[in-house]
């Protein structure tokens, strides 16, 4: 972050903010971790990497190297490297020590994105598999970040998953230089044998015979001696790597097999020993456990026999598909599914994290309590947040797709009213998400923002298409519709006494309407640019606006004319999405499509400080109405939690 202090102006002040917690977990197969001889987890959020302590949520460190939403993370056995890759032109490898956050390598070879990526066993080779568009095996030495070899993935099928399998044995079964990774692509499945001393690579195909399938996601057993292959259909198919072939398959689940996670083979510690383990797993293979997450929900454990043979031992079903297992140093498995959530999976599962799994459009406080917030989300749901425990206390949605683009609290109710995209207008119970009541295609489009008295008599809403409609609280009864704007309406904003509305729209006007004689009463236009974001100042006689013309704009309501007006950010092509007042007036918090969140003197528009968190750009920022906080959402499916020092 940082910070300045305001030498001009009305009062001096120096003012700082610093993040405390982030909500949000990128779906992605096979990127929950666990850093060995810790207890931290490792997991994607956009484009960071999230290590979060499991004892206190409150301890979260970030990983930033990428300028894209991340596609894959892996940690290496010993929990010294963190591995993580993205989409976009700038597809990087990055490889990260751990303990101290340090980015050690960015390995810059794949140009159209990174499909999957692995670490081998004892942590010195490093292996990435490009995307459709690149489909580059290349492989890394990790100690120096350079390229040992590279091929082009034999098929046109897409790599999905990587996995290393140790070191190729001798036929007296001693390890040689040869190390082996499989990788997945559609219904192939390749093994790669790499010689990093003479920087040779060579492939060959497993052999399935009629075990025709969609291969997902890979993991080696039994020291490399056995694949386990999981598929689209449901099963697993354990290959073995002597005869080249598959073995036998076990039915597991409806779905496909999302994800597999078994013992590692062997780790090297830091300081050259094998001293990893787990309490739970010890070298006799009838206490070693292998878990398969499907594609319906469920968790099977299997016993493992005889080196490869599964045995089914237990059945859960969660949430969602389940994309990624990892154990904990303890033996307490994890999982992560494709409903936003983290789970620890015992006897009942328990959440360790929620999270939205579609961009985060709006956030709202109630009037007069600062560790509740609600957002509303492309998932299709709107969700009630406790800020204190990071959890959801209640959500709501799933309207036949339909999804939820509004909202606003009840005055000293426990009530949401909100706007949905079919045109809907439904209110809520926010501590149970119950739905209250519902007004049926109440814009003939979609709903763009709701507004309630502070006298709980009448609520606005605006829609697509310019309209703004006067709603009686008790009754739900339209009063009056409002016509003037000729493109969609951004922004309502309520006067204290509720007698007078501000409107602001992408038609770059803002209008004032008297809601006792239901006319308008001025308006206000800028020069070039729709308004994306509106803030009232508690005199009620000075606003705020920012939007496509890139620029924070302080309007006079006693003025046609700008009063003031500063650029939004250095980057030309940067424009705020959303601004806020802070309930004192003194700080302006704004964020925009540069991805940074922004707090200004709201006096003199000077920047006082910025922060970069997010990886998409920022749709919304409100304060909590303590003024102690500022809570963040955007694109990239994730809540920023912001402290305030001022």
């Amino acid at each position: 972050s940082t910070q300045s202090t305001w030498g001009s102006g009305d009062f001096d002040a120096m003012v700082d903010f610093e993040l405390e917690h982030a909500l949000g977990f990128s779906c992605i197969p096979d990127t929950i971790h666990f850093l060995e001889g810790t207890e931290r987890i490792v997991y994607p959020s956009g484009s960071c990497v999230v290590i979060t302590e499991l004892t206190d949520v409150h301890s979260q460190k970030f990983l930033r190297g990428h300028d894209d939403n991340l596609t894959a993370l892996r940690v290496s056995a010993s929990g010294r490297y963190i591995v993580s890759a993205q989409r976009g032109f700038n597809s990087d490898v990055c490889l990260w020590e751990a303990t101290s956050g340090l980015l050690l390598h960015r390995l810059e070879e794949h140009d159209h994105g990174v499909a999957c990526v692995a670490l081998s066993d004892d942590e010195k080779i490093l292996v990435s598999v490009g995307g459709q568009e690149d489909r580059k095996v290349v492989v890394w030495d990790t100690s120096i970040g350079w390229i040992i070899c590279n091929q082009i993935l034999p098929c046109q099928e897409l790599g999905t998953a990587v996995v290393f399998g140790g070191t190729v044995k001798d036929v007296k079964q001693r390890d040689t230089s040869v190390h082996q990774f499989a990788v997945a692509a559609g219904s192939q499945l390749l093994v790669f044998l790499v010689n990093p001393f003479e920087g040779q690579i060579g492939h060959y195909k497993l052999n399935g015979a009629s075990f025709v399938r969609q291969f997902t996601c890979l993991r080696y057993i039994s020291s490399g001696s056995f694949l386990l292959a999981g598929t689209e259909s449901g099963d697993v198919g354990v290959f073995s790597s002597s005869q080249r072939a598959m073995s036998f398959s076990v039915k597991v689940c409806s779905g496909g097999v999302r994800s597999i996670w078994a013992p590692p083979l062997e780790a090297a510690s830091t300081t050259g020993g094998t001293s990893f383990r787990y309490a739970r797993f010890s070298r006799e293979e009838h206490n070693v456990s292998v878990f398969v997450g499907g594609g319906d929900g469920t968790v099977v454990t299997f016993g493992l026999h005889d080196g490869f043979h599964l045995e089914q031992r237990s059945r859960c079903t969660l949430g969602g598909e389940i994309i990624s297992l990892a154990v904990d140093s303890t033996g307490v498995l994890y999982a992560g599914s494709t409903s936003g959530n983290i789970l620890c999976v015992e006897c009942p599962a328990s959440f360790f994290s929620e999270s939205p799994v579609g961009s985060v459009t709006r956030i709202r406080f109630p009037l007069h309590q600062n560790d509740v917030f609600a957002t509303t989300s492309e998932d299709g749901l709107l969700r009630v947040w406790d800020s204190n425990s990071y959890r959801a206390l209640s959500q709501s949605g799933k309207f036949g797709g339909s999804v939820p683009t509004c909202l606003s609290f009840v005055p000293q109710l426990d009530v949401l009213i909100s706007g949905w995209e079919d045109g809907s207008i439904r209110s809520f119970d926010s501590t149970s998400g119950q739905q209250l009541w519902t007004v049926t295609a109440a814009h003939r489009c979609s709903i763009t923002e709701v507004v309630v008295s502070t006298n709980q008599k009448f609520f606005v809403t605006s829609g697509d298409e310019g309209e703004l409609k006067m709603w009686e609280m008790r009754t739900r009864e339209l009063v009056c519709e409002l016509k003037e704007h000729r493109g969609r309406v951004t922004a309502l904003q309520l006067t204290a006494d509720c007698t007078h509305l501000l409107s602001a729209s992408r038609d770059r006007s803002v209008i004032v309407w008297d809601l006792v004689s239901e006319r308008r009463t001025s308006s206000y236009e800028q020069r070039m640019g729709g308004i994306h974001a509106l803030a009232l100042f508690s005199g009620e006689q000075n606003f705020l606006t920012a939007g496509s013309e890139r620029k924070i704009v302080k309007w006079d309501l006693r003025e046609r004319d700008p009063v003031s007006s500063v650029p939004y950010s250095r980057n030309p092509d940067a424009a705020a999405m959303s601004i806020s007042l802070s309930h004192s007036n003194r700080y302006l918090a704004s964020g925009g499509t540069d991805q940074v969140v922004r707090l200004w003197d709201a006096g003199n528009l000077r920047e006082a400080a910025c922060n970069v968190g997010h990886s998409g750009a920022v749709g919304d920022v409100q304060w909590s109405p303590d003024d102690k906080q500022i809570v963040s959402c955007g694109a990239d499916c994730s809540l920023f939690l912001w402290n305030v020092y001022a």
